[in-house]
């Protein structure tokens, strides 16, 4: 969580954290992207529970499930999926 907590903090101004059972948001200006963490999505009712408290959020703001796994699927009902090592190096 911490490297994922600099990375955030260097792309933009403020986070906030355990918002609406998100675990990171990143704010600026105009804008904000939602961030969920979670180790592995391997096992299906894990990567439901994950992806719910995305879901619930009405607004056009970008979406990301930052995991360890590395996937063919790149996103979910626009909720962007990302290996976090890919993430990092960005």
């Amino acid at each position: 969580m911490i490297l994922i907590t600099d990375k955030i903090n260097k792309a933009a101004g403020d986070i906030l954290s355990s918002v609406a059972e998100v675990d990171f948001i990143e704010t600026s200006q105009n804008e904000k992207i939602y961030f969920q963490v979670s180790e592995t999505i391997a096992n299906t009712e894990t990567k439901n529970r994950e992806l719910a408290s995305l879901k619930l959020i009405n607004d056009n703001y970008e979406k990301y499930l930052i995991t360890s796994d590395k996937s063919f699927i790149l996103d979910e009902d626009g909720i962007k999926f990302k290996n976090i090592i890919d993430w990092l190096l960005e």
